[in-house]
């Protein structure tokens, strides 16, 4: 867990397996134009092969987290509509999957906060499970409150 360099292209920047669910992190230096073209296709393919590697079950746990300097509004709107959206692989398929945004600054306040991943997770999974489907109200009504307040 001590990258000395980035990710190989193809794959994601971390994958952590846990033994009950996946974790994808996905991190990003571009903005907004080059966000959208760079990240909304990538990201989404990353998590999906690794949700199509899963048994059921973790799969169900598993999602993604994407850390950005800037969150373009429609690379927001894109990801949420991962939730209802099908991804195929040769055989098989997953129909949905879970793509937690944040900014920098967000990441800054989840570091500041000292809390742990474990303590963190059954908040993220609130976050991802509330039923807000425009992305970009999603973010600034619910996520950016939620690591402000941590």
């Amino acid at each position: 867990m001590l990258p000395k360099s980035h990710a190989v292209g193809g794959s994601s920047d971390f994958k952590i397996d846990y033994e009950d669910h996946t974790l994808m992190i996905e991190v990003t230096l571009t903005d907004s134009t080059n966000q959208r073209r760079a990240e909304m296709e990538s990201v989404s393919r990353h998590l999906g092969n690794i949700l199509l590697s899963l048994e059921e079950e973790k799969r169900k746990k598993s999602y993604g987290i994407f850390i950005a300097p800037h969150l373009d509004k429609n690379v927001l709107n894109d990801f949420r509509t991962r939730q209802i959206s099908f991804w195929e692989g040769n055989a098989s398929f997953v129909k949905g999957m879970d793509i937690l945004p944040l900014d920098t600054d967000d990441l800054i306040s989840v570091l500041k906060s000292n809390k742990t991943y474990k303590e963190l997770k059954t908040d993220f999974y609130k976050l991802l499970a509330n039923d807000n489907d425009w992305d970009s109200k999603w973010y600034y009504d619910d996520v950016k409150p939620f690591i402000e307040g941590l």
